[in-house]
């Protein structure tokens, strides 16, 4: 049985070869997110049937509320989530 990942921040980077592996490589069910889509609608192109694409900020717990619906409402549950959204800040204790 298919699995159902929610994956936040798909936009680019880790997120974005995740959901491309996932989908090239599995038959699992594919929720991703970003905060604007553009770089995810070749993943829906592609794969129609097996994602979906979520506008997501995940500051805004209105965003992350009605993505959860969305996702539940089409795929009917969420297996597994990867919190990928976020930046990075690199510096020594120190500092």
């Amino acid at each position: 049985m298919e699995k159902v990942w929610l994956v936040t921040g798909c936009s680019k980077g880790f997120g974005h070869v995740l959901v491309d592996r996932l989908l090239a490589t599995t038959s699992d069910l594919v929720v991703a997110t970003a905060r604007t889509l553009d770089a995810l609608r070749p993943f829906e192109d592609a794969h129609r049937d097996r994602v979906l694409l979520c506008k997501l900020d995940v500051t805004r717990e209105a965003d992350i509320t009605a993505c959860v619906a969305q996702a539940t409402e089409r795929f009917g549950r969420i297996d597994v989530l990867v919190n990928n959204a976020g930046y990075g800040l690199a510096g020594a204790l120190e500092e």
